[in-house]
């Protein structure tokens, strides 16, 4: 397996992981996440920004995932100590291929892009109803912090 860094050419290979992993995002909770594609001026974006990263992993010449991540610093409130941050955004590997340690070695990537930036710590989000994820983030080192609750109006 080799992680690399995403180019221009690679768009349409992300684009049909994004659509897979909101696909699987939509069968978890339908009421709010949309099986569709995702932008390819969002993707572009992430591969040409400075304050982005989009890496790939490939297994035999295929890219099989992809990671995208961003830095960030907390909110100007005088109760926040400053603080900037890499927040990962998307984490897919193709259904084939789960498993496998692909995950585990694209966040290895990202924990290493935010520690040669010099950042204060790494985030994420996942949806209380991927408990695979959850493990995965868990065996990692990541802790949970917050906790997001919803109430619909009806």
């Amino acid at each position: 397996m080799i992680i690399r860094k995403a180019g221009i050419n690679d768009i349409e290979r992300i684009s049909e992981l994004y659509y897979e992993l909101f696909k699987f995002t939509n069968g978890l909770e339908p009421k709010y996440i949309k099986a569709i594609e995702q932008s390819e001026d969002f993707i572009k974006l992430t591969i040409e920004n400075d304050d982005f990263e989009n890496f790939l992993a490939l297994v035999d010449d295929e890219i099989v995932g992809f990671l995208i991540i961003t830095q960030d610093k907390t909110p100007e409130y005088e109760c926040f100590y400053p603080r900037r941050f890499a927040h990962i955004i998307d984490i897919v590997v193709d259904e084939k291929n789960r498993r496998q340690g692909i995950a585990s070695k694209l966040i290895e990537k990202a924990i290493e892009w935010g520690s040669e930036r010099g950042l204060d710590y790494i985030d994420l989000e996942v949806l209380e109803k991927n408990p695979n994820a959850k493990r995965l983030y868990k065996s990692l080192g990541f802790n949970e912090y917050i906790t997001t609750m919803k109430k619909e109006y009806k």
